[in-house]
């Protein structure tokens, strides 16, 4: 018989492209009344194969959409000054719109020298920027070409010895500015769709009669909602970090933001949990918090282990290592990165593998890879 405890899952995507959402849902769901609520994009695929038979808890899904960014970096403005204040106390509404007015003003001059800058370094962010758009214009023609010229120079400066480039101090200052804009570029759109899914999350619950017990989180982009919503409906905040989000891109701007706003949301988190012993350990040293607990995303083996069985991709691979990725197809995830760094591995040793529901990023990942000519190649 299930316990009056009210438990609410909150996720940023379709539930069913990830299996985890529903066993943690479904374990909850044995002893207690679990509703999941989830924001669903127009690129999340609901795979007929993947949708549960047991369902034995409640799923409201909220199309996405692009609003209430603004309120969500109210909140955190919000946030951050009782933390660093030391408030124990909610600051007032007034307050964080106050604050979030200076950040605006500061934020203009800031952005009128960002926007000169981002003119300036235009020809050298078209070389490294796989999605660039600029001014409302998409440059994928311009990008083809940097990328193919580069490509061209990298391999006659190969086979002409001694012909290495020196790297000047013009180039180090060069490369630092492409990553301060390319990292935070990224971390303002994670940021972005935290707080959009925030907002849609905070509101439908607050419309909601029943108030949670229990705030059982999935993902970066859902741990802003539950920190609000704990604070409005004192319910405990259980965290399921799936990823070791300061580091899906390796720009330093992208990895201090993220961090940053992740370690600030981690205060009121009551239990947090991870995907393996040793991100858990990862994620104690740097956040210093203990204890993290471990979910591992794995399935008891079989007692005995059958023959390898020859699949589509091992006859692909033709005896080349085969390297997979295996999970959604989303923005931010830095695999247009992968595909444009694998044009320089050895095609006859090795293959690159992305499999998962298709949608329209997995049509755009397929562009960029007829542009290098990695598809159906290597």
């Amino acid at each position: 018989m299930k316990s009056a405890r009210r438990i609410l899952v909150l996720v940023p995507h379709e539930p069913t492209v990830d299996p985890r959402v529903h066993y943690t849902a479904a374990a909850l769901a044995k002893q207690h009344d679990v509703t999941m609520v989830a924001t669903t994009h127009e690129w999340d695929v609901r795979p007929a194969d993947n949708a549960p038979n047991d369902v034995s808890y409640t799923t409201v899904r909220l199309p996405y959409a692009r609003r209430g960014a603004v309120a969500g970096c109210q909140a955190v403005c919000a946030l951050l000054v009782e933390r660093s204040l030391g408030l124990g106390r909610p600051i007032s509404s007034f307050v964080g719109a106050v604050m979030l007015t200076v950040l605006g003003a500061a934020g203009a001059v800031v952005l009128c020298g960002w926007l000169i800058i981002d003119v300036l370094m235009l020809p050298f962010v078209l070389a490294n920027e796989p999605r660039l758009v600029s001014l409302g214009l998409v440059f994928g023609a311009v990008r083809r070409t940097v990328w193919q010229t580069r490509r061209a120079a990298r391999w006659l400066l190969s086979r002409l010895p001694g012909a290495a480039p020196k790297r000047g101090a013009l180039t180090r200052y060069v490369e630092r500015g492409v990553e301060l804009i390319i990292g935070t570029r990224a971390a303002a759109s994670v940021l972005r769709l935290s707080f959009c899914v925030s907002d849609q999350l905070v509101r439908c619950v607050l419309q909601r009669e029943d108030r949670p017990d229990l705030l059982y989180v999935h993902d970066l982009y859902t741990l802003q909602a539950g920190v609000l919503l704990k604070r409005k409906t004192g319910a405990t905040l259980v965290y399921d970090s799936h990823e070791y989000y300061p580091y899906q891109y390796t720009h330093a701007s992208f990895t201090a933001i993220i961090r940053r706003y992740e370690s600030l949301l981690l205060r009121w988190v009551d239990t947090y949990i991870t995907v393996s012993p040793q991100l858990a350990r990862e994620l104690e040293r740097t956040y210093a918090r203990r204890p993290i607990h471990a979910i591992p995303n794995v399935e008891p083996s079989p007692p005995a282990m059958g023959p390898p069985a020859v699949t589509e991709m091992s006859a692909l691979a033709r005896d080349r290592v085969k390297v997979l990725y295996q999970g959604a197809f989303a923005e931010g995830r830095g695999l247009e990165e992968i595909i444009r760094e694998w044009s320089g591995v050895d095609g006859s040793r090795a293959a690159l593998f992305l499999r998962g529901p298709r949608n329209v990023w997995l049509g755009q990942l397929e562009r960029i890879a007829v542009d290098l000519g990695l598809l159906g190649t290597s």
